[in-house]
């Protein structure tokens, strides 16, 4: 468990959040969701997959990211009722 260099989160066999070391979390979004997400300080994550989005944690140069917003979006998309 030390040497984790990423997690995984997923509901229903869906996977839609993935931290990424200790200072990345990306989730899978909707195309309107992943815009918003986008405008508001996170980057593509292709390297992941076309619908995801990553947000790098702790900048000084910009303000706390809604985490729990954003996963809960993710989990919505994923169980169908986004």
């Amino acid at each position: 468990p030390k040497q984790f260099r990423y997690v995984v989160t997923a509901t229903q066999g869906i996977i839609f959040g993935v931290a990424t070391g200790m200072n990345a979390v990306s989730f899978r979004l909707d195309r309107e969701m992943s815009k918003r997400a986008l405008l508001s300080g996170a980057e593509a994550a292709p390297e992941i997959g076309a619908d995801w989005v990553s947000f790098t944690l702790f900048r000084s140069d910009w303000p706390a990211h809604d985490l729990a917003f954003w996963a809960l979006k993710a989990y919505a998309l994923a169980r169908g009722n986004a």
